[in-house]
């Protein structure tokens, strides 16, 4: 089963006419989606809506809260990033007015991936952040469940050696560094990664970080973050199908840095995203990131070096592996290098790779920034083709949902080869209002969220609206389709 973030959502639309005519009500917010499950490691934007005493709907922003705070993370702008199993309360407030959502956290121990049959630990606290002289107490569950006490646990430290773990899974930390805390139980596994910092290292004339990443929206508009030196930054949401690159880490120790910069993350611009993996060549890269920095002056460095490494860490979707045929003591952290037309892979400057299997991570101590990659063996003659990639068999347009909508609605279709494709938004009258894709695209599985938008960027009014995607494969066969769908506002 594919790591994902799942969720169920039910719309209803309810028009109220009372015999008297139109009432009013009160002012209200409403979190979108409501009440949702996701998947440790896994993430989710929320939005907050407005209602007006017509009962009209604005889009709005709002503040966010988390209880308990410890299940996660939510940012200023609703992203929301789960830290551990189990129930919280997220609640959003404007002026006077709030509303609050359940958000249930579900562990990978839950719905191990079926790939190889095998069932995963979940092991607390995950993504853990320490000192050096920091003692911690490591638990192994089953889902929610802890391991019974009468179960033989085995407990190792992978990677590199920044203390001592006992036989209880009780760590002291004693050198800076990062490395992966691994239980055995029985047939089941698990991991946490752990990073140790410098304690003793002076904090005084911290450099800030600004972060600019691009958003799963399809009009592009971008999501900013302050960090310092010191903090553990989460990236999550980058734009391409299918989640591919599920989200990425980087910790900035102190005194990793002489100025304030400002770091603009996104898809490495020369490979082509397909539905199950990013392709350059024979090559397999299956999580790609670009760290593009910039100085005060917005000068563009690349590469950019750090004083001292950052660890970066890469996330990869659940089952890609086992679906490429990749083992993951064959994958390892490049920079995606550029000489002239051609495109080549480097580890100069990335040490002390550590791969976490049970989570689909990746890390590295990285010394510059620039195009970040996760690949499969690169000396490998993997072909990308139908006997490695088992795509649809056929061409198939689907429903959006939701449908109404507002403001957004997700499409999703399939495709049963490589091919050009293009997905086009027009109105009743068959007027062209929005293009969302027209490129070449890889056979398999996609899903395009789209805000009722045309291509200056401009709202769409209520009505109805047809959808056309339109498919040319290798051979020069066609295929099209268009359903109808409707914007309530």
């Amino acid at each position: 089963m594919q790591k994902r973030t799942f969720y169920s959502v039910v719309i209803t639309l309810v028009i109220l006419i009372p015999l008297g005519g139109f009432s009013q009500e009160s002012p209200r917010i409403e979190i979108n989606p409501g009440d949702v499950d996701i998947f440790l490691n896994d993430s989710l934007q929320f939005s907050v809506s407005y209602y007006d005493t017509n009962g009209v709907e604005f889009d709005t922003t709002a503040s966010w809260t988390l209880h308990p705070s410890s299940k996660g993370e939510v940012d200023e702008s609703g992203w929301f990033y789960p830290s551990s199993p189990g129930e919280c309360l997220l609640t959003a407030e404007l002026d006077t007015l709030s509303d609050q959502i359940m958000i249930t956290i579900v562990s990978p121990g839950e719905d191990p991936p079926d790939d190889d049959g095998s069932e995963y630990l979940f092991i607390a606290p995950t993504d853990t952040l320490l000192v050096v002289g920091d003692q911690i107490q490591f638990e192994a569950f089953y889902g929610d469940t802890l391991v019974p006490e009468d179960s033989v646990i085995t407990w190792s430290l992978l990677g590199m050696p920044i203390g001592a773990l006992s036989e209880e899974g009780l760590l002291q930390v004693e050198s800076p560094g990062f490395a992966l805390i691994e239980a055995l139980s029985g047939d089941r596994s698990g991991a946490s990664f752990i990073i140790a910092a410098d304690s003793s290292l002076d904090t005084t004339g911290i450099n800030h970080i600004q972060i600019t990443r691009d958003s799963p929206n399809p009009n592009g508009y971008t999501v900013m973050r302050e960090l310092e030196e010191g903090e553990y930054w989460k990236i999550s949401g980058l734009p391409h199908p299918l989640n591919i690159l599920n989200g990425s880490s980087v910790y900035f120790p102190v005194g990793c840095l002489s100025e304030d910069i400002r770091i603009h993350v996104a898809l490495p611009g020369f490979f082509q995203v397909g539905a199950d993996t990013v392709e350059y060549g024979h090559n397999h890269v299956v999580a790609g990131v670009q760290f593009k920095v910039m100085t005060d002056d917005s000068t563009v460095v690349e590469p950019y070096y750090f004083n001292t490494p950052l660890i970066a860490g890469m996330i990869y979707k659940r089952g890609l592996l086992s679906h490429l045929g990749l083992l993951p003591e064959n994958l390892g952290l490049y920079f995606g290098m550029t000489d002239g037309d051609s495109i080549y892979f480097d580890d100069t400057g990335i040490t002390h790779t550590i791969v976490d299997e049970y989570n689909n991570r990746i890390y590295s101590a990285v010394a510059h920034f620039s195009e970040l990659v996760v690949a499969g063996d690169v000396t490998s003659t993997l072909a990308l083709d139908d006997e490695i990639i088992s795509g649809p068999e056929s061409f198939s347009l689907y429903q959006n949902y939701p449908n109404p909508f507002n403001p957004s609605t997700s499409i999703n279709f399939e495709l049963p080869g490589a091919g050009w494709v293009t997905l086009v938004i027009y109105d009743v009258t068959g007027r062209e209002v929005a293009t969302l894709i027209d490129d070449q695209r890889l056979g398999g599985s996609y899903s395009m969220n789209w805000i009722a938008q045309n291509d200056q960027g401009k709202p769409l009014g209520t009505g109805i609206y047809l959808y056309e995607l339109k498919f040319t494969d290798s051979s020069g066969k066609h295929f099209q389709d268009v359903r109808k769908f409707t914007l309530l506002k």
